[in-house]
């Protein structure tokens, strides 16, 4: 999907938003991937400076990814991405960027209803739109009950799932403990009881879900 809108309870909605750019931001299989995430703080690139770029101007990021989806599909000239990648040369053609964001701030950009359009009826590239929050009229949607079921039709029909969730003050924690490694000579083992999880979710640390006991 290159592009989705998660909605629901907010609190849950953001909660889900802040595990996927802690699991992006550190799981090897995404290395090379860019995160822009608009509307949050610059101390959040602490948690992987090399993939996350926090960023305020809603028309920057907008037309950022904009300009690189056009990019990308004049160097594929209609050639399927799986089948460039194998024979191209230039891996930075293929490292992606997601843009995640309210939808609120989102909508501020004049040019964020054609990005959507774009990215929704072209052939796959290397960009993809994450937004929450505010509804942008996005096709593909993730839904978060309160009590944390998720559905999401297009990939798991009527199934619901439990999403995973770290909260601000978890996100929060996590930074500032990375922050602090980075000034710390030998690096110590971090102290994993530091992080303020509560004990029913001690288990969703790994940055994965679990099928959720109700199913539609």
């Amino acid at each position: 999907l290159a592009a989705l809108q998660i909605t629901g309870d907010p609190d849950r909605c953001r909660q889900l938003v802040n595990h996927a750019i802690v699991e992006l931001a550190h799981t090897p299989r995404c290395d090379g991937i860019h995160l822009h995430l608009l509307g949050r703080d610059s101390r959040y690139r602490t948690l992987g400076d090399d993939r996350l770029e926090p960023c305020d101007d809603p028309d920057s990021a907008v037309g950022f990814l904009a300009r690189h989806l056009a990019s990308v599909r004049d160097v594929l000239d209609g050639t399927p991405i799986a089948v460039a990648r194998e024979g191209g040369d230039d891996t930075g053609v293929w490292e992606p960027h997601i843009l995640i964001g309210d939808g609120a701030l989102l909508s501020e950009a004049g040019a964020v209803d054609d990005l959507i359009d774009q990215l929704q009826t072209g052939p796959a590239a290397t960009a993809a739109l994450l937004a929450f929050g505010h509804d942008l009229g996005i096709a593909a949607t993730a839904t978060v009950a309160l009590d944390g079921t998720l559905h999401m039709p297009e990939l798991l029909g009527d199934t619901g799932i439990h999403a995973a969730a770290v909260t601000d003050d978890e996100l929060d924690t996590i930074t500032d403990l990375f922050a602090a490694a980075e000034h710390t000579i030998g690096l110590p083992a971090v102290d994993t009881d530091a992080f303020t999880v509560t004990t029913d979710r001690r288990d969703q640390l790994d940055l994965g879900v679990e099928e959720s006991e109700t199913s539609s």
